[in-house]
This record gives structure tokens, sequence and C-alpha cells, in this order.
């Protein structure tokens, strides 16, 4: 599968978190995270800025598509969480917004149009931005990958957004959380044939 995830220390009261989802499974897919994972590692000194880190992201997995003549969808998030500065900076390329949960409710977030930049390795040139906000008030979030929003049942309903937010609403332990996700978009599929949808899911939250 095409689904993968990375967290990183930027810092004692700093962390950046990456979901990645590229589309397709098997050998083409694979060989896309392992450049993708390569390139991480390159971007890490921009790695505390979102819009910059998806920046370089872009440029580099551009050109190693050019030079591979592999053509191939990935979308990503990434994010910097800065306990000192009390806030959060989001980039978005083309992926699922996250879903938050706030002291007055859970609700997905939408970045500002300018935020949202197209899907990684499609296009030279993009410039991504980034969007900060304090943490006052968050206490999770959680990004997932098309494989759970997109996947249909056998009327070819889509599971959607609006059962993610009802799942996280009932709260838990967050493993707990993430497991009702997983258990209740495969029984949402039940009659729609063997389920083959890549799940990745990633969850943090700001403990008090």
């Amino acid at each position: 599968a095409g689904d993968f995830f990375e967290v990183v220390s930027l810092g004692p009261d700093k962390a950046g978190f990456f979901i990645c989802d590229v589309a397709g499974q098997g050998v083409r897919s694979a060989l896309i995270v392992s450049m993708l994972r390569g390139l991480i590692e390159k971007q890490m000194l921009v790695a505390g800025s979102p819009g910059d880190f998806l920046t370089g992201l872009n440029e580099g997995l551009k050109h190693l598509l050019a030079e591979s003549g592999v053509e191939i969808l990935a979308t990503a998030v990434y994010g910097v969480v800065d306990l000192a500065k009390g806030e959060i900076q989001l980039s978005v390329a083309g992926h699922p917004n996250p879903v938050a949960v706030f002291e007055e409710g859970v609700r997905q977030l939408v970045p500002p149009g300018g935020v949202r930049g197209p899907a990684l390795g499609q296009q030279r040139g993009v410039v991504y931005q980034s969007v900060t906000a304090p943490l006052e008030g968050l206490r999770r979030m959680i990004c997932f990958s098309n494989g759970l929003q997109k996947a249909t049942n056998a009327e070819g309903e889509e599971f959607g957004v609006s059962r993610i937010i009802g799942i996280v609403e009932r709260g838990g332990p967050l493993p707990r959380v993430l497991e009702q996700l997983s258990k209740s978009v495969v029984k949402f599929t039940e009659g729609a044939g063997e389920f083959r949808n890549a799940l990745c899911l990633l969850a943090w939250e700001v403990e008090k």
C-alpha cells in the first residue's frame, strides 16, 4: 500500500507530523513511498516550516518522477506542533483535511483556499502555504487517508467525514477511537466485497 506517516522531533517542545497517500497499490506505489521517505530526510532543514517542507518535497518528487517516467498521485498533510509557542502550523497537498477535537466540539479543519495546494508530484514550481493557529482549546487531531473517507458500501455510498466526526465525538482513549474508526469502516463496507482499501490513521492529543 502507498499510505504511510512520519513523526519527527524538531526540539524538546516541537514535533512535525506527516501523513501521505500514494494512489494505487503494489510495486509502483512502494517505489514512490521509498522515494518520498528519502526526500523527507533531505527536507529536515526546513521541517519547521510546513509550507517550505511540502514545497521542497514536491520539487524533489517531480524531478524523480520525470527521470523515471512514472506518473503518480500523492496527497499529503504536514503539520508542526510547537508547545513553547502554543501554536500549530498546517499545510495541505490535495489530502483530506484533518478532524480536530476542540473544547467546544469536533469539526473538520478547512484551511483557507490558498493553503490547500495540489497533490505532490503533479506540478513544478508550486509554492505551498501554511496556516498558523493557537493550540488553546485544541485537544486532539486525527489525520486519515482517502481509504477511510472514500470507502463505499454496497449501495455506493461513501463512509464520509460526517461518520468520522460522529465516531470521534463519542470520545474515549485515543487508541480506542482509532480502533473504532477502523472497525466501523470495515463493517460499513460489508456486502460490497472484500475490504481492500488501504487505511492510514495518525492522531495526537494535547495533554492537560
